[in-house]
């Protein structure tokens, strides 16, 4: 059934009592609206004009020419254009005279495509309606018209679920609706049919999941699947150890780096402690340097009188030097003097 299908009611049936009753000609098609026909006068005769049909497979099923009603309130029998090829759409219960509701609701095309997506999440025979307990009386027709039109419905329904063409189920399911709608407005009981055709296509939706999951999980594709999943868990397991590993390294540095930590920080403290007697010592040192810088400037002091000192004993060192190497010149001078004189005097006692 196309998607695209309004759905327009069948004329309202006059009451039986009215002296004229004006058929109802309906065309089912893929792309066509449930219209009534133009009304048909009665002839006044009182002949019954048999019913003559023309059925093909891509024909349209052409009903009888109106039958003039024998009594003035014979209904006269239902034209029906049917085709082998069209879809039944379901029209909407007739609403009774005097009803201004008698228009049905068009589903806008733009909704069209979430509409279908949100079918399709669910059992599509979950919108397959059920027949309803007391069949349409008001469509009154003679019963050879009603079995011509039930069997045609039927006839089309049943091609077109069992055929391999409609492999949508979701199409079934509105295939059927319409066939069902058109039944009950027919005035057929169908119970035992649409049991039929709910096995047929729950038969249908559940080959159609089977061979969906059969194709979804087949055991190659499992074994592809699985072996992806051993190599993804083999190289994560790799990755894991690999992990494991920088981590015990990592944590070998992390613990020496703690206890080096540790030890500068216990360090520091013993520095700390040893810090007070350190700065101590050095406020003596400093006390010390200044008390020696006041000795180095009397030493200073002394060492220039000393070199002074030195000078002065110096020069008169090298004056008594003088002196005595001129005494001793003189001693000598002397000595040899006294010498030679003291041979010029023996000389002349010797001569004696």
């Amino acid at each position: 059934m196309s998607t695209n299908l309004e759905l327009v009611p069948p004329p309202l049936v006059p009451p039986t009592g009215s002296n004229k009753n004006i058929p109802e000609q309906v065309s089912m098609s893929t792309n066509s609206e449930l219209v009534p026909p133009p009304p048909v006068p009665p002839t006044g005769s009182n002949e019954n004009t048999p019913e003559q049909v023309s059925m093909s497979t891509k024909s349209e099923l052409v009903p009888p020419p109106p039958v003039p009603p024998t009594r003035s309130n014979e209904i006269i029998p239902e034209q029906v254009s049917m085709s082998t090829n069209s879809d039944l759409g379901p029209p909407p219960p007739a609403q009774p005279l005097g009803s201004i509701n008698d228009t049905p609701s068009l589903i806008p095309c733009d909704e069209e495509d979430d509409q279908r997506e949100t079918n399709l999440k669910v059992n599509p025979l979950s919108r397959l309606e059920t027949p309803k307990q007391t069949p349409s009386s008001q469509n009154q027709m003679p019963e050879k018209s009603k079995r011509v039109l039930t069997d045609e419905v039927q006839s089309v329904l049943v091609s077109r679920i069992s055929s391999g063409t409609t492999t949508s189920v979701d199409d079934m399911v509105n295939f059927a609706n319409g066939a069902f709608s058109t039944l009950n407005w027919i005035g057929d009981d169908y119970g035992s049919f649409y049991q039929d055709v709910k096995n047929m296509i729950s038969y249908k939706y559940d080959l159609f999941i089977a061979e969906r999951d059969g194709d979804v999980c087949s055991v190659s594709e499992l074994e592809k699947q699985h072996l992806d999943a051993v190599l993804r868990a083999y190289n994560i397991e790799k990755e894991i150890e690999r992990t494991q590993a920088k981590q015990e390294k990592d944590k070998e540095k992390k613990e020496k780096s703690k206890k080096l930590i540790e030890d500068v920080r216990e360090m520091i403290q013993q520095l700390k402690e040893v810090i007070p007697s350190l700065e101590q010592q050095v406020a003596v040192i400093e006390q010390d340097e200044k008390c020696m810088k006041d000795d180095e400037q009397k030493h200073r002091a002394a060492y220039r009188i000393a070199q002074d000192e030195v000078e002065k004993v110096s020069t008169q060192i090298n004056e008594a030097r003088a002196v005595q190497m001129d005494a001793e010149r003189r001693r000598n001078e002397a000595l040899q003097g006294i010498e030679s004189t003291t041979r010029r005097l023996q000389s002349y006692v010797e001569e004696r």
